[in-house]
C-alpha cells in the first residue's frame, strides 16, 4: 500500500511539474509603489481564519483511519481517499484567503512538531498557488494551496512510514 500511495504522490506532483510546478519559490510580484529591485514581503495570512476539525468530523470526511493527532481543516471536502491505515489524499475547499490557509498549516503544523521542509510558488493549468512539503519523523505531507482569493483550494496528501517517502 505504501508504494502504491507513493505513486500516487509522484504521479500527482509529476502533473503539477509538468503544467509548469516551479521546484524552486519565486518571487511574488513587486507591489504597487515599491521598486523593482526591492523584494516583495509574502502575504501575511491570519492561521486563525481557518478551523480545525474535530477528530470524529476527520473519520467521517477524509477515512475512518485518518490519524486523529493529525490536523485537517474544515471546509467542503470534494475528494478523499485512503490507501490503507498509512496514507490519505484529500481535496478540500476552505472559506478563507489562500495566504489565511497557507499561515495555518505552517503554525498548526509546526506546533505539533512538524518541520516545514519546503515551500515553492507554482503554476499549472488548474491555476497557481503555493506548494508546502511537511515533514515529521518518517511521516511526510504535500499541501498544495490554489489561487489568490478566496474561497481557497487546498490538495493534501499524507504518508507514514520510511516506504511512502522513499517511493516519492
Amino acid at each position: 500500500m505504501n508504494r502504491l500511495f507513493g505513486i500516487v504522490v509522484a504521479l500527482a506532483l509529476f502533473a503539477v511539474a509538468g503544467s509548469g510546478c516551479s521546484q524552486t519559490a519565486s518571487p511574488p510580484p513587486t507591489p504597487a509603489g515599491a521598486s523593482a529591485g526591492q523584494a516583495a514581503p509574502r502575504p501575511v495570512g491570519d492561521p486563525s481564519a481557518v478551523t480545525a476539525m474535530l477528530p470524529s468530523q476527520k473519520r467521517s470526511l477524509i477515512a475512518s483511519s485518518f490519524p486523529a493527532e493529525v490536523p485537517a481543516p474544515v471546509g467542503s471536502y470534494s475528494r478523499a481517499v485512503a490507501q490503507g491505515a498509512d496514507a490519505w489524499d484529500y481535496e478540500v475547499t476552505v472559506d478563507a484567503r489562500p495566504a489565511d490557509v497557507r499561515s495555518w498549516f505552517v503554525e498548526v503544523f509546526t506546533a505539533r512538531g512538524w518541520l516545514l521542509a519546503r515551500e515553492a510558488s507554482f503554476d499549472g493549468e488548474q491555476g497557481g498557488g503555493t506548494s508546502l512539503e511537511l515533514r515529521k519523523n518518517s511521516a511526510q505531507s504535500s499541501v498544495l494551496i490554489f489561487g489568490d482569493a478566496p474561497p481557497t483550494r487546498v490538495r493534501v496528501t499524507l504518508g507514514l512510514g520510511t516506504d511512502v517517502l522513499n517511493t516519492q
